[in-house]
């Protein structure tokens, strides 16, 4: 079998590809040299120690985030992805983020507790509470001069102003930050005023925000009946308290946006609602309207149901006299038929005995006829009566009366009148223009 033999380009995407999927996520300490700005927002450097270096490329989305303000001799840290730049088949760094060296202690440390609580379950995404979408109050632990706390009271304020706050200040920064964090998520949980919690603190370095690092805070935080969201620092800053948190928000405007309900965009949603509502109501109203419509006009006044089926009777026994004369025609010509063969074979009995059962045969014939136009006739007399009984022109001639108002309003209880009103009362036969003279609303 043959060797394969590969491209150059293939060699360098398939080490990269390898590089890229060994060290998706990698930190890299050394010290930067040959560091290059230019006007496209990139950083460029060569990251290196006294045994190697290796090229590093940091694009602007990420360097605009950065805290420090990096220069050559520096001794940093990175963390990035391991590639291959395949123009030139140089191993490099695409680097997501950069801090002083120094801090690699305090990293170490946020590691080995981030871990720890992992194991005891404290970051478990089943245990998290929801966060309520209307909240009747929000608590806000964060210290009284804070610029984190202006931004979220502001965003508060213009998202929702009808929604009470209430503030549990507490040191956001140095060694006493945490106990005093705990105390206000305690004194909130006793006091049972606010639906949800903001942890709110801006921006810092890792040891401006170690205080939010702290194991008995992320229990005080896991423990407490109001669900906490974390808004520590930037998007780029990651503390305990942010796993530990029901929600974590980028920033502290972020998370008042978030716990806080958009009252314009509320009101546009119910307007939306509103006149979704109507536009169905008045569907629904139509449709019923040409219901109405069609039932009217398939209503049959009594009247004339009973000349429908008056003239449905006489067609009825038209047809039923022109069937039995049809029937009697036909009789006849087979009598006729008959005689003429009997005569030809001269049976005359036979004859006699068919012209016999001819005659009794009509008989019955005529005798079926009557009876069923007589049955006809007594279901239609029958059914003129039930009709006349359920009229509302019988009723009147059995001596009631129809009083209508001005309006041709019926007037069915004497509230509805006063005295001098004047009535048109409908008769049997007629009606009559009246005042009422006394008005008796008893019952």
């Amino acid at each position: 079998m043959t060797d394969r033999v590969y491209q150059v380009g293939e060699i360098a995407t398939e080490m990269r590809d390898l590089l890229e999927m060994s060290y998706s996520s990698v930190w890299i300490e050394g010290e930067l040299s040959a560091l290059s700005k230019p006007a496209s927002g990139h950083l460029y450097f060569t990251l290196k120690d006294d045994q190697a270096q290796i090229r590093c490329a940091m694009f602007r989305s990420q360097a605009s985030r950065m805290r420090i303000s990096p220069k050559v001799g520096d001794l940093v840290k990175i963390r990035g992805k391991i590639s291959v730049y395949t123009a030139r088949g140089d191993l490099q760094c695409i680097v997501q983020s950069m801090d002083n060296a120094g801090e690699g202690q305090l990293h170490r440390a946020f590691e080995m507790l981030k871990q720890k609580l992992l194991e005891q379950g404290l970051f478990d995404t089943a245990r998290k509470r929801t966060i309520p979408r209307f909240p009747k109050n929000i608590g806000v632990i964060s210290s009284s001069n804070a610029a984190a706390l202006h931004d979220v009271l502001t965003t508060l304020a213009r998202r929702c102003p009808g929604i009470p706050v209430t503030l549990y200040p507490s040191l956001v920064q140095g060694d006493d930050a945490p106990a005093q964090l705990i105390q206000a998520i305690q004194l909130a949980n006793q006091a049972q005023r606010s639906d949800v919690l903001i942890l709110a603190r801006g921006g810092g370095s890792i040891e401006d925000l170690w205080g939010f690092n702290d194991e008995h805070l992320a229990h005080a935080i896991v423990d407490s009946a109001i669900p906490i969201i974390s808004a520590v620092g930037h998007e780029v800053d990651v503390t305990i308290a942010d796993f530990a948190a029901d929600l974590r928000a980028p920033t502290p405007t972020a998370a008042a946006e978030l716990v806080a309900p958009d009252t314009q965009s509320l009101l546009n949603t119910l307007n939306s609602l509103k006149h979704r509502s109507v536009r169905q109501i008045q569907r629904r109203f139509e449709g019923a309207s040409q219901k109405l419509d069609a039932v009217q006009y398939r209503l049959v006044h009594p009247a004339e149901q009973l000349k429908q089926k008056h003239q449905q009777l006489k067609e009825l026994a038209r047809l039923l006299q022109k069937s039995f004369l049809q029937q009697e025609k036909d009789r006849k010509n087979r009598l006729l038929e008959l005689s003429q063969r009997s005569r030809r074979i001269r049976i005359k009995d036979a004859i006699a005995t068919r012209a016999l059962a001819l005659q009794r045969a009509s008989k019955q014939l005529r005798g079926a006829a009557q009876k069923n136009l007589q049955t006809q006739q007594s279901a239609l007399a029958s059914l003129s009566e039930n009709l006349q009984l359920v009229s509302p022109l019988g009723t009147l001639q059995r001596g009631y009366s129809i009083a209508r108002d001005k309006d041709h309003t019926i007037v069915r209880q004497a509230s509805q009148v006063t005295s001098g009103d004047q009535l048109n009362v409908q008769l049997g036969k007629g009606n009559l223009d009246c005042v009422v003279k006394k008005v008796n609303a008893s019952e």
